[in-house]
């Protein structure tokens, strides 16, 4: 397993969505990319519904494989759990929120709830923003234009404090 830390990159620009991939890939992050609301709810869900639903048809006895069955059902299970476990391990988030609905604010509460540290960016400065920021756990507000050297010590930084 690779000591780089994974991102959660939410935009819902494609260029910025590029963008910041692209910067964050150059300091030596993992890049997980989100640009719609449902990536993001995917990416906060991380549940490989293919692997749930193979094990499943396995462990009803309806697979044509039927003699080895517990031991496809064990495997499987061995690589879903692998899978699960590697896909959850966000370590931080960055959510440029423009472009989105207010329904990033909700999915921004669920990054807390996971103890997830996350950045929003803004398009312009808002104190409508920055509220709404604040109450969903966000640690830091920046607006655009950013400045990409900034951005970066702020997420080693928040990375340092959270372990």
């Amino acid at each position: 397993m690779s000591d780089r830390k994974r991102v959660l990159v939410a935009a819902a620009g494609k260029r910025n969505l590029e963008l910041l991939q692209q910067f964050l890939g150059k300091e030596g992050f993992e890049t997980v990319p989100a640009s719609s609301l449902a990536d993001i709810r995917l990416a906060l869900e991380q549940i490989p519904s293919a692997c749930l639903q193979k094990s499943a048809v396995l462990r009803s006895g309806r697979s044509p494989y039927r003699p080895q069955a517990k031991e496809a059902t064990e495997s499987l299970h061995y690589v879903c759990n692998g899978l699960t476990q590697a896909s959850t391990s966000i370590d931080i988030a960055v959510f440029d929120v423009s472009g989105f609905s207010s329904e990033v604010w909700a999915l921004c509460d669920k990054l807390r709830e996971r103890s997830v540290p996350f950045v929003v960016i803004s398009s312009a400065p808002s104190a409508d923003i920055e509220s709404r920021a604040a109450h969903s756990g966000a640690r830091v507000v920046m607006t655009k234009p950013l400045v990409v050297r900034n951005l970066i010590r702020v997420l080693h930084a928040m990375l340092s404090e959270s372990h």
